[in-house]
């Protein structure tokens, strides 16, 4: 059980005019304010700010965020925040380690969301209050709450994943939505381990290049967020086939990334890791005009160049640089390579020098 916010601070109308300093504020969360194809967007770490100042600078933060929560310390005086925030339209996700109390109160509801929330817990301990219960949220599960309610979240997690995600986008696949609010999400869900899998993926800016791909994001994280909550019928059988099928590919890949200096990056060994066929690990670069292997001989050759082009490796040979990304025969290597770059590995080498 967690201790009950120390001081918690009360979340009047004049909370939303709070102000810390802009070099709190930088320092404590790099954060980018913009209405671009990213939105909204904050990056948080406590640790870079001196402790008197860290709640506040969170807090500012939070609470002028488009749909705004407040936060403040556990009763023992712990606080820590390591996370970001990201918002797109029909998507928010916050992601990572928190230590706090954290709340949506009626002063602050004044937004009007009715958004859903569907806070998962990967590690570490979660407790919400919501709709007069206290519900435990046991690593691996995840519980659905809603912005229309007064909610507090008493958090010391090591990896955590809060998605808020309007209500029409998923009611629309689970019609008994309102039921399913203030209820626990069980661990058995594939759909909450692909969308911690998902969600890692997204950490990354370069995902939201374009608007194109930003929208994608976004219905795939929504398509998810309605299977975890046990859409059936026709409604599961197209989300499964939409969502699931994204959210595999992007294991997958990750996996294929994560092991690329392996000599063996197979369908069959990628299928074993992955518990689905091998002709199913196929199919799903297939589903994008791609194909297994031409993904992993791409990605092969893209690390080559970053390594050969990095000052750090420059005392580095290129067959060294060539069997670590997962060649095994040079003369291949080097072809390749000229084939993709127009350019010889060697050359790749000084070019920007």
């Amino acid at each position: 059980m967690f201790a009950r916010p120390k001081n918690s601070p009360s979340t009047g109308s004049s909370e939303r005019n709070s102000k810390v300093s802009d070099d709190n504020h930088s320092r404590a969360a790099k954060t980018q304010d913009s209405r671009t194809t990213s939105g909204f967007f904050a990056r948080f770490r406590t640790e870079d700010l001196p402790e008197q100042e860290r709640v506040a600078a969170v807090r500012n933060v939070l609470l002028h965020k488009p749909v705004a929560f407040d936060v403040g310390a556990l009763r023992d005086g712990s606080f820590r925040a390591d996370m970001q925030v990201r918002e797109l339209p029909g998507l928010e996700i916050t992601v990572g380690h928190i230590t706090s109390h954290t709340t949506r109160t009626k002063p602050i509801m004044g937004d009007g969301s009715d958004d859903l929330l569907l806070s998962i817990c990967v590690e570490g301990r979660l407790e919400i209050e919501h709709r007069g219960k206290l519900i435990n949220v046991p690593p691996g599960n995840a519980h659905l709450g809603s912005c229309a309610d007064p909610i507090a979240y008493h958090t010391d997690v090591q990896r955590g994943i809060s998605l808020r995600v309007p209500r029409h986008a998923v009611s629309a696949f689970v019609p008994d939505i309102d039921g399913r609010i203030g209820m626990p999400v069980p661990h058995v869900a594939e759909s909450l381990r692909l969308i911690d899998v998902y969600v890692r993926a997204l950490e990354r800016d370069t995902f939201y290049a374009t608007p194109g791909m930003s929208r994608m994001a976004v219905n795939h994280v929504q398509d998810l967020v309605a299977l975890a909550l046990e859409s059936t019928g026709d409604a599961g059988v197209y989300l499964a086939d939409r969502g699931l099928r994204a959210a595999r590919l992007i294991a997958v890949k990750k996996d294929i990334v994560d092991t690329l200096g392996q000599d063996d990056v197979s369908a069959e060994s990628l299928a074993m890791r992955h518990g689905i066929s091998s002709r199913y690990i196929r199919k799903l670069f297939e589903f994008e005009g791609a194909t297994l292997s031409a993904f992993v001989l791409e990605e092969r050759l893209r690390r080559a160049d970053r390594l050969l082009s990095s000052p750090l490796h420059h005392h580095r040979q290129i067959g060294s640089i060539a069997y670590d990304v997962g060649f095994r025969d040079l003369s291949y290597f080097n072809r390749t390579f000229r084939r993709r770059f127009g350019m010889s590995p060697s050359e790749a080498r000084h070019r920007d020098r």
